[in-house]
């Protein structure tokens, strides 16, 4: 008994202190590191390595034989433009100049971060000509995009076409007196021609020398057409289910371009000595246009679009995926011209329907008014439990407006009536055309061989434009579209119009089933 009292003492001692070792293990370990010893210490991160990357194309360009502007008369008996007087350089810069000298042909430089964490582009282009353009675009890859952008678009139409108006690049355009007097005189007898002989002559004599009176007074013009547009853009992605998004662009249109302008008039009946190109005074007719005038066009507009977006990508309380997005979409134009007047060449003191000279002294033209639209757009795609479906929604609404004054054409002396609305007069059209979209689209497959298509669509066009009335217009600042004028110099309300805005709704439903009957087999059908 003693033998085995005294074994099981020194066990209990071995234990006692094989746990007082074991104790003492982190404790010295924590009393080394009070007394200095070296710690174990996670590394400290390192900074990111940044690259920079970038190139260009310069160089000096000299010509041998540079094309000139192209003006310049031909001598007689030719007088208008000729192939030789036309080697000009309007071709060769027709999308950007090409100018002899130093040149900067594109740049580009780019940096970033080595673990492709960070990264930033810049490209220019064409550098300080007038087609240039300039880009850059930085991101944070996963998270953040943002893109900018600025360019310049030309158009060279011409650098040898001539011209005997003044006031080029304005909205009023002018004739010198003298011109349009000596043109006036020609009027009476240009439109003669064989038989009689006699009126061939008067003709062919009245046309020569217009082309003569024309030739003496022309000046040089450059035709061209200049877009700047500016752009950006920003996309943002917090996680990987949302995904935002917003772009914008400003492009302003500046230019002269060619436009033809109608006038002159017309009457029914063989043309006489007396009254050449109308019938007799005793059965007047009213005129109506039919010579055309080409003006230099002044442009100037801008053109705004807007868009954004944001996308939400999840899955239903069922567990299957679905994605939805809501889009905003914003365009809005704005004319800065809102009439061009232009002195008619061949008319100082014409009258509209009396005598040899007939025709309007002025002319306008009105260029396209100022408009704006707004659209919101929602698509839903969700995967459905059964079947292996799938159904597609999509909803859109677009708001269309148009408000600019009415143009008053009533350039000769002539009243336009107004244009009323129950009989009050209103100033402008006041469009609104709204629209609506609905369509839906589902697709299953309730057996491997079998698959089914539903299609569902609604369009509605509501216009709430004003149906707008007029007694009366003027046609082409010639006169009165339907009669002669009254004592008051108002047009005779005989050819009354009134203005017919179009509503309508179109539904669309359809249904199709495929079935393959075997591998080199389908039958199908559907209706509509």
């Amino acid at each position: 008994m003693r033998d085995r009292s005294e074994v099981l003492k020194k066990r209990r001692s071995i234990l006692l202190v094989g746990t007082i070792l074991v104790a003492a293990v982190p404790f010295s370990g924590a009393f080394a590191a009070e007394q200095g010893a070296p710690a174990v210490t996670a590394p400290a991160p390192e900074w990111p390595k940044w690259y920079f990357y970038g190139g260009l194309e310069a160089g000096d360009r000299f010509f041998g034989d540079r094309p000139g502007s192209g003006f310049g008369r031909a001598p007689p008996p030719a007088n208008w433009l000729t192939p030789v007087t036309t080697q000009s350089r309007a071709k060769f810069e027709e999308y950007g100049e090409v100018r002899p000298g130093a040149f900067l042909d594109w740049i580009n430089l780019q940096t970033g971060t080595t673990d492709g964490r960070y990264a930033f582009d810049f490209w220019g282009r064409s550098v300080g000509l007038n087609n240039q353009s300039y880009t850059l675009d930085a991101s944070e890859l996963g998270r953040h995009y943002l893109s900018l952008g600025w360019d310049q678009t030309p158009h060279l139409i011409s650098t040898s076409a001539k011209t005997i108006v003044g006031g080029v690049g304005t909205s009023s355009l002018t004739v010198p007196n003298s011109v349009q007097a000596a043109l006036q005189a020609q009027l009476p007898n240009a439109a003669l021609a064989a038989p009689p002989a006699a009126n061939g002559v008067l003709g062919q004599t009245a046309r020569t020398n217009i082309e003569n009176i024309i030739n003496s007074n022309l000046a040089p013009l450059e035709l061209w057409t200049q877009r700047d547009t500016a752009t950006g853009g920003y996309r943002f992605t917090p996680t990987p289910d949302w995904d935002f998004g917003v772009d914008y662009s400003h492009e302003h249109r500046t230019g002269l371009r060619p436009t033809g302008v109608s006038w002159g008039y017309t009457c029914t009946g063989p043309a006489t000595a007396t009254t050449p190109g109308c019938t007799s005074p005793a059965t007047p007719q009213s005129p109506r246009p039919t010579n055309v005038v080409e003006i230099p066009q002044p442009l100037n507009d801008t053109t705004q679009n807007v868009e954004g977006k944001g996308e939400y990508v999840g899955t239903t309380f069922w567990g299957t995926r679905w994605t939805t997005n809501l889009k905003y979409n914003g365009s809005f134009f704005d004319q800065d011209v809102k009439q061009i007047d232009i002195e008619n060449p061949f008319c100082l003191t014409c009258s509209l329907f009396t005598g040899l000279n007939r025709g309007p002294n002025a002319l306008r033209w009105a260029p396209p008014p100022s408009n704006n639209a707004n659209a919101i757009t929602s698509n839903t795609a969700v995967d459905l439990p059964f079947w292996k479906s799938r159904f597609v929604n999509t909803f859109q609404y677009n708001a269309m407006r148009q408000d600019d004054a009415f143009v008053n054409t009533g350039t000769n002396g002539t009243i336009m009536p107004p244009v009323t609305l129950g009989s009050v007069p209103v100033g402008s059209l006041n469009g609104k055309v709204d629209t609506f979209l609905w369509n839906g689209v589902y697709t299953g497959r309730p057996t491997k061989d079998l698959q089914l298509t539903i299609r569902g669509r609604h369009y509605d066009i509501d216009n709430r434009t004003p149906s707008l009335h007029i007694d009366n217009w003027i046609w082409g600042d010639s006169g009165c579209a339907g009669g002669t004028l009254l004592v008051t110099g108002m047009c005779a309300p005989n050819a009354a119009r009134n203005s017919l805005p179009i509503s309508y709704t179109k539904d669309n439903a359809s249904g199709e089933a495929t079935w393959r009957a075997a591998r080199w087999a389908s039958v199908g059908g559907g209706a509509y």
